[in-house]
């Protein structure tokens, strides 16, 4: 009875440590290449630039960051920060 006991309670002990352990760290980040766009950022350069990052990079990359930046005229690019 007791070994069933001793095994019971580390074995909760073992899954409250396991949930309450922090994580490895975080993910460090580095700036992602830029990607050219044409025309200015405008309304939609944002949302644009949301699905052009998304599609260039895995969902593993974890995309943040992204923005529309004005680089001339009717010229802009894609901007976002991914996993290295």
């Amino acid at each position: 009875m007791m070994n069933k006991f001793s095994l019971m309670l580390m074995l909760c002990m073992a899954v409250v440590l396991a949930l309450f352990t922090p994580s490895l760290g975080q993910p460090k980040y580095c700036p992602a290449p830029p990607i050219p766009r044409a025309g200015a950022c405008g309304l939609g350069g944002q949302q644009d630039c949301f699905f052009k990052i998304l599609a260039q990079y895995p969902a593993s990359k974890m995309p943040k960051n992204i923005k529309c930046v004005n680089t001339g005229r009717d010229k802009s690019q894609c901007t976002a920060d991914i996993v290295c």
